[in-house]
Formats: C-alpha cells, structure tokens, sequence
C-alpha cells in the first residue's frame, strides 16, 4: 500500500472513529446533578403554591393563562433547574387525567417538546445521565391518555350514529388474516395511501394479535411509519419492543421518527439494560444514527 492510500486509511478511520464519539455523546448524555443534590434542591417551598395555582387553572379551563404561566416558572431566575422541572413534570402527569377538550393541548405539546436540563446517573452506568423529571415522557403519555378517551368517545358516537357499522378498516384486517393469499404484501402496502391515519391507526393496532406473525411484522414495517405522529402508535410500538417475534420489526419501525421525544425515549430504555426491550432500543438508536448519517 502506498503512502497516498495508508494516509486515506487514516483519514477514514479518524473520521470513523469521530462520528462514533459523536454518536455515543449522543446516546448517552452525561449527568449534570448529583441525584441527592437535585432532589434536595427541587424541594423548594414556592414549588406546592405554584402547583395548585397550575392545577387551578387547568380545572377552570384557561389555557392561555396556563401557558403563561409556564412560561413565567421558565424564566424565573429564582428557581433552580430541579425545582422548574419538578412542577413542570406534575403538571404534565396531572393533565393526563383531565378530560380532552378542558384545556387545549398547546401546554402539553410544549411540554413533549421541552428538554430536561437535570440529568443524574444512572443507577446501573453512573456514566449515562437520564432527567430527574422525564417531562418530555410525562407530556406524551398524557397526550397519549388524551387520544385514547378521544378515540373511545368517537368509537361510542359512532356506534350510536350507525348501529353496528363495521369500519372498512376492520374488514381490511379480516382479509388480511384470513391466510395463504400470496399477494397480502401488495395490498398492506396498498394500505397506506386507501386508509385515513385513524384507520391505519386500527390496523396497526391490531397486528399483535394477528395469528401469522410474518403479516403482523409486515403490518406494522409498511404502515406504522407513516403515522409515527401518533401518540398510540408510538406507545404500541414501545410496547412491542419486548414481543419475541415483533420486536425487531417494532424497533425499525421507530427509527423512522423524526421526533426526539422518541430518540431520548429510547436512550433511556437501552441505557437500563434491561432485557430483550433494551436491545431493541439500541437497535433502533443504530438504525435512527445511520439513517441521519446517509442524510
């Protein structure tokens, strides 16, 4: 090998190793707080008045107000990191139990979109940082709450409008399922421009029951991903990472999301190492850094 190559190989592998680095610093953020030290400092007394005036507001429906004043607990000086963090993550839980439609959801789609500055060690790698106060988690899954009740009320009207209407996307999951057609593939993937997000929605979520494996696989590598926006869709897939036989095709299926609620979700999940799920979630984490590095 001559000198012009063994310095390409060089160069090649430095970038390599670089991007690598990258990627790790990526993956696992470093803590920021002693656990012990933030826990302390999040128990700051204005935290309980400023938490019943939140609630107080979301009762009586006033959302802009309620936006407001998030905005004034992140821009107060006065309160440290743990203790903004530490209200802002019992609002986010809190709404979860509210009824769709009280409030509107500009608070919570904030929330799932806000960062956490307290990061401490976990307790299995002192080495990765995970929030004190998962915000970002808290406000998705009471999106996520939101959307179910929605989806059940609108299931419950419906049945009430039209008797015992059968949706078509019901009827699609029959055919799919009924076995030994040799075009199922074509038609799943047919699927995602004859279907609105809802109906796709129904589809999805019923492929961990589907008897054939592979067209439950299928289901949800074709149709998933176009309705990753979906809060109930990601949490079924998050569920699904464990599944011995769905699991994979579910963590493929997230590295599709561009959202980085879904990326700092699944850090957290494959930073436990905790079984099956955690690899899955790392494999996700490696399909999501490859696709942004072809990018």
């Amino acid at each position: 090998m001559n000198m012009k190559s063994w310095a390409t190989v060089l160069i090649a592998g430095f970038l390599l190793a670089a991007t690598a680095a990258a990627a790790a610093d990526r993956v696992l953020p470093k803590p920021n707080w002693n656990r012990h030290a933030a826990i302390e400092a999040s128990s700051l007394a204005e935290t309980r008045s400023s938490l019943e005036t939140l609630f107080e507001l979301a009762r009586e429906g006033r959302s802009e107000e309620l936006m407001h004043a998030v905005h004034a607990i992140e821009l107060d000086t006065g309160w440290t990191d743990p203790a903004r963090e530490k209200v802002l993550y019992a609002l986010a839980t809190a709404l979860g139990d509210f009824e769709p439609g009280i409030i509107g959801p500009q608070v919570l789609e904030y929330l799932a979109e806000r960062r956490s500055r307290t990061l401490v060690s976990h307790e299995e790698h002192p080495g990765m940082g995970i929030p004190l106060f998962n915000i970002r988690a808290a406000a998705t899954g009471s999106l996520a709450q939101w959307a179910r009740h929605e989806k059940r009320l609108q299931a419950e009207k419906a049945m009430l409008d039209a008797g015992s209407l059968i949706p078509e996307a019901e009827n699609f999951v029959r055919s799919i399922t009924a076995g030994g057609d040799a075009g199922t593939a074509a038609r799943i993937r047919a699927a995602r421009s004859m279907y609105d997000p809802a109906e796709l929605e129904f589809i999805v979520a019923s492929a961990p029951a589907m008897h054939d494996m592979a067209t439950a696989s299928l289901v949800l590598a074709e149709l998933s991903p176009g309705i990753l926006d979906r809060p109930e869709t990601t949490d079924l897939l998050f569920s699904l990472l464990e599944h011995r036989e769905l699991g994979a095709t579910a963590a493929l299926a997230l590295a599709n999301s561009g959202n980085e609620a879904v990326f700092e979700r699944l850090a957290t999940l494959a930073s436990s190492n905790q079984g099956l799920a955690a690899k899955r979630a790392l494999l996700a984490i490696e399909a999501l850094q490859h696709k942004r590095d072809l990018q």
